[in-house]
C-alpha cells in the first residue's frame, strides 16, 4: 500500500510543495481542479524538474483532475498524457459526460461525492464525502484502488486524521482487496505529518 499526499500543503506552487515531501511519501496527486493558461504553465515550467524528483526519490504521480467540467477533464488528460511525466492514476469525478471519458484509459479512477456515487471498475473512496453525505456500497470499495483519507468532524472534512475517522477507514479495508494508494486529502502540511503519523502507528508501520 502506497502512501501520498496532495500537491497543496502551503501556499506555492506544484514543486515547491513536492520538493519539501518527496522523501517522506510514495506518491503525490496533483489538484488541478480547473484547467486554464495559469495552470499549464506552472506545470511546463515544473515539468522537467517534477521528473527529476520522481527518478530521484522514486516518486509516483497521481492526477486529481478538473472539477468544474468534462471539457476541462479532458483538456487537462490530454496535457498529461503527452507530457515527460509518468502519472499512475487519473481521479475525477461524476461529471456529465463522464462514460465517454472512461473509455479513453484504465488508469482513470472515479470518485464518490456527497450528493452522487457512480460504480465504475476503478473507484476512489473517499471517506469525507462518504461520512457527510451519501453512503458507498460495498460494490464501490471491491473496486477501490485508491482511498483520500482525511479527518471528518462537526460537519468538516479535509481535518487532520483523528483516531475516531481513523477506525471508519480501518473497518472499510477489507471490502477493498485492490487497494493501492492511500492519500491523505488535506491541505496543511503539519495536519499531513500528523495524519501521516497517526496512520502509521496505527499499523505499525
Amino acid at each position: 500500500m502506497k502512501l501520498g499526499t496532495t500537491s497543496w500543503l502551503f501556499p506555492g506552487t506544484y514543486l515547491e510543495n513536492v520538493k519539501v515531501i518527496a522523501d517522506k511519501v510514495d506518491f503525490v496527486e496533483f489538484l488541478v481542479f480547473s484547467w486554464d493558461t495559469n495552470t499549464k504553465n506552472i506545470f511546463l515550467n515544473e515539468i522537467e524538474d517534477l521528473k527529476e524528483i520522481a527518478e530521484e526519490f522514486n516518486l509516483e504521480y497521481n492526477v486529481h483532475l478538473p472539477t468544474d467540467c468534462i471539457f476541462n477533464v479532458e483538456k487537462a488528460f490530454c496535457f498529461f498524457e503527452n507530457s515527460r511525466l509518468e502519472i499512475s492514476n487519473y481521479i475525477v469525478h461524476p461529471l456529465d459526460g463522464i462514460e465517454v471519458f472512461l473509455k479513453k484509459s484504465e488508469k482513470i479512477l472515479v470518485e464518490n461525492l456527497k450528493e452522487d456515487i457512480f460504480l465504475h471498475d476503478r473507484t476512489v473512496f473517499d471517506i469525507g464525502h462518504h461520512l457527510l453525505g451519501t453512503k458507498v456500497t460495498e460494490n464501490f470499495l471491491k473496486n477501490s484502488i485508491e482511498y483520500h483519507v482525511m479527518g471528518v468532524s462537526n460537519g468538516k472534512d479535509h481535518l487532520k486524521l483523528d483516531k475516531d475517522t481513523l477506525e471508519v477507514v480501518k473497518k472499510k479495508l477489507k471490502y477493498s482487496p485492490n487497494l493501492e494508494y492511500v492519500c491523505f486529502e488535506v491541505f496543511d502540511l503539519r495536519d499531513f505529518l500528523h495524519s501521516l503519523t497517526l496512520w502509521r502507528d496505527s499499523f505499525d508501520l
